[in-house]
C-alpha cells in the first residue's frame, strides 16, 4: 500500500504539469503524450480486473480493435498506425484513473489550466486584434492551442467544474475564468455551445423540463442565437465554406463505407485529395478544404466507416447511459462533457492526436468522478 501512495503522489505531480501545460498544445504534445503515458503506465501496474466489466473499457475495447482491423486494411498502413497508437491511449488511460487517485483535487488542476488558458488567450487578444509586438506574447500566442482547440477546453472545464467544484468559489472562479478566455478568442462556435448547453443546463439539471418541450426550445434557441451571431454581432460563421467543403467530402463516404480509409486526418487528406484531386477553385474558396471533412463524425465516418462510427457513437451512448443509471444526480455530467465536445466538432474537427487525446481525458475523468468517486480517496 505504501508504494502505491508513493506512485499515486508522484503522478499527481504529473498532472499537474499534464493540466498546466494542456493549453500549450500546439508545441508541447510530446510532453502532454508522456504524461499521459504514465498516467497509463500507473494503469498496467496497478491493473483492477474489475475494470474488464467496466462500461467505458468495454466498449472502447471494441472500438479500439476494429481501429486494428481498419489499420490492417488502410490505404497507408504507417499513418494508419502511428493514429492507431492514439487510439489506444484512451483505453489505458481510464485504467490509470479507475480508483480515482491520480486526479485528486481536481479544482487545483482545473484552476492552474484556466489560467493557463487565460494567458493563451490574452496573449492571442493582444497580438491578433490589438497588433502589439511583444517577443513574450508572440511565443505564448504562438504556443497556443488556436481559438478552437482553446475554446473547447474552455467549454470542458466549465461543465466539469459546473458539476464537481467542492466549493461556490472555486466553481464561479474556474466557470468566470473560462467563460472570459472564451469570449477573448472570439470563436463563434463558443458562444454558440455555451448558450445551447447552458439552456440544457437549465432545462434537464435544474428544472428538469420534459423532453419535448427540450426539444422544441432548442429548436428556437438554435435559430436566435445563430440569427444574433449574423446579423447583430456580425461574426463569420462561414456557412457557405462548409457547405462546399461537406459537399467534396459527404461524396467519398461510400468509396469504402464499411471500413474507410485508414486512421487520422493525414491520411484522410493524402488518400481521398490525390485519388479525387480538387479543383483550383474551391482552394480560392477555401484553402482548408483538403485537410479534412471538418466534422468529426464525417471523418470519422471517412476513416473507419459506417462500422467504426455506429461503435463510437453507441460507445457514447453507453457511457452516458451508465454514468446516469449510477447516479441521476451528477450522471448527466457525462453527457454535458459529450456533448460540448462534439458540438465544438461539428464544424471543425480537432479531435485528432494530441488534440483528441485531451478531449478523451475529460470525459474520462467526468466519467471517473461519476462512477468511481466513492470507492477512493477522490477529492475533487
Amino acid at each position: 500500500m505504501c508504494k502505491i501512495r508513493v506512485n499515486t503522489q508522484i503522478l499527481r505531480i504529473f498532472a499537474m504539469v499534464l493540466f498546466t501545460i494542456i493549453p500549450f498544445v500546439h508545441v508541447n504534445h510530446t510532453i502532454i503524450y508522456i504524461c499521459m503515458e504514465l498516467i497509463c503506465l500507473y494503469g498496467i501496474v496497478n491493473f483492477n480486473k474489475n475494470i474488464l466489466n467496466d462500461t467505458f473499457f468495454k466498449y472502447y475495447l471494441w472500438f479500439f480493435i476494429w481501429c486494428i482491423i481498419v489499420t490492417i486494411l488502410s490505404a497507408k498502413f504507417l499513418l494508419s498506425f502511428k493514429s492507431m497508437t492514439t487510439c489506444m491511449i484512451p483505453l489505458l488511460l481510464v485504467c490509470g484513473l479507475y480508483d480515482g487517485r491520480v486526479l485528486g483535487k481536481m479544482d487545483i488542476l482545473l484552476l492552474l489550466c484556466s489560467l493557463s488558458l487565460l494567458l493563451v488567450s490574452l496573449s492571442f487578444l493582444l497580438i491578433t486584434w490589438l497588433k502589439v509586438d511583444f517577443v513574450l506574447f508572440n511565443l505564448i500566442n504562438e504556443y497556443g492551442g488556436g481559438r478552437i482547440t482553446s475554446s473547447t477546453l474552455a467549454m470542458c472545464m466549465i461543465v466539469y467544474a459546473l458539476f464537481f467544484s467542492s466549493t461556490k468559489t472555486f466553481r464561479n472562479l474556474i466557470i468566470g475564468l473560462n467563460i472570459i478566455s472564451g469570449l477573448i478568442l472570439k470563436d463563434s462556435a463558443f458562444i454558440f455551445t455555451m448558450f445551447v448547453s447552458g439552456f440544457l443546463y437549465w432545462a434537464l439539471v435544474v428544472r428538469k423540463v420534459a423532453i419535448y418541450k427540450i426539444v422544441i426550445s432548442v429548436m428556437v434557441i438554435v435559430g436566435v442565437v445563430q440569427f444574433i451571431l449574423i446579423n447583430v454581432l456580425h461574426y463569420n460563421l462561414h456557412i457557405n465554406e462548409r457547405l462546399h467543403i461537406y459537399n467534396y467530402w459527404i461524396n467519398k463516404i461510400f468509396y469504402s463505407p464499411i471500413y474507410g480509409v485508414g486512421l487520422g486526418l493525414k491520411l484522410e487528406s493524402y488518400f481521398f485529395t490525390t485519388h479525387f484531386p480538387l479543383s483550383s477553385e474551391l482552394y480560392k474558396m477555401d484553402t482548408n478544404i483538403a485537410l479534412h471533412a471538418h466534422n468529426y463524425f464525417l471523418d470519422l465516418l471517412l476513416q473507419t466507416g459506417f462500422v467504426g462510427l455506429f461503435i463510437m457513437i453507441f460507445l457514447l451512448y453507453k457511457i452516458s447511459y451508465a454514468a446516469y443509471e449510477h447516479n441521476s444526480r451528477y450522471g448527466l455530467s457525462v453527457f454535458f462533457m459529450i456533448l460540448v465536445i462534439v458540438m465544438k466538432n461539428l464544424v471543425d474537427d480537432e479531435i485528432d492526436g494530441s488534440r483528441g487525446l485531451i478531449y478523451w481525458l475529460f470525459i474520462i475523468i467526468t466519467y471517473v468522478t461519476v462512477m468511481y468517486r466513492k470507492k477512493a480517496n477522490f477529492k475533487c
